[in-house]
């Protein structure tokens, strides 16, 4: 006699949850995330950063770009800080990381942001 089986598994109410869990978050979040990754160039506009590097000790604390323009001097002084303080060796930093690291101290409220 010829046997039906079903190829398709059932879904667990675990299963389920998760994945509804994770939807709505994703939802939910989107929006912040896109924010946040958002970059304006508005011409007037003046980018502060303030970091301190936990191991070293050393700190930035200044404009970074400026009137439409990041400033070389300072992007490699955040290039610097932010390097491999163990090898010596850095690289330059994506200009959206460095805007990133301002917009969430900007948005915690902190006044200076710790690099570990």
């Amino acid at each position: 006699m010829f046997k039906f089986e079903s190829s398709q598994k059932s879904l667990s109410r675990r299963t389920f949850c998760r994945g509804v869990i994770a939807g709505a978050t994703l939802i939910a979040t989107t929006p912040k995330v896109f924010a946040i990754q958002k970059t304006e160039f508005d011409f007037r506009d003046i980018r502060t950063l303030k970091i301190r590097h936990a191991h070293t000790g050393e700190t930035f604390r200044d404009v970074y770009y400026e009137y439409g323009e990041y400033l070389p001097d300072a992007m490699q002084q955040i290039d610097y800080i932010l390097r491999d303080y163990s090898q010596n060796q850095f690289l330059p930093m994506d200009v959206r990381l460095i805007d990133l690291l301002a917009r969430t101290a900007n948005e915690l409220g902190e006044d200076e942001l710790l690099i570990t």
